[in-house]
């Protein structure tokens, strides 16, 4: 479910999206429909997704920072050995 979260995410990072157009953005790019749905849930739990545009753009702006920042810190530890 990670990469099928984290796809969702950069696709919310473009722009809002209603729970419907990003559940079917996920399944058109063949992931599965139990990580989809399970997707949907957490994002709206965590109030990343609504059918509100525009609510959770600031929150979605954080998560990426932060998944950078993960990104960058495993670069550099696989450069390190």
């Amino acid at each position: 479910m990670f990469s099928t979260y984290n796809k969702a995410l950069e696709c919310l990072a473009r722009g809002p999206k209603s729970v419907k157009d990003l559940t079917r953005w996920l399944l058109q790019r063949d992931f599965p429909k139990d990580e989809v749905d399970a997707t949907i849930e957490r994002l709206i739990a965590r109030n990343l997704l609504n059918d509100r545009p525009g609510t959770a753009s600031i929150l979605i702006a954080d998560v990426l920072r932060q998944l950078d920042a993960i990104d960058a810190a495993r670069q550099d530890t696989a450069r390190m050995g």
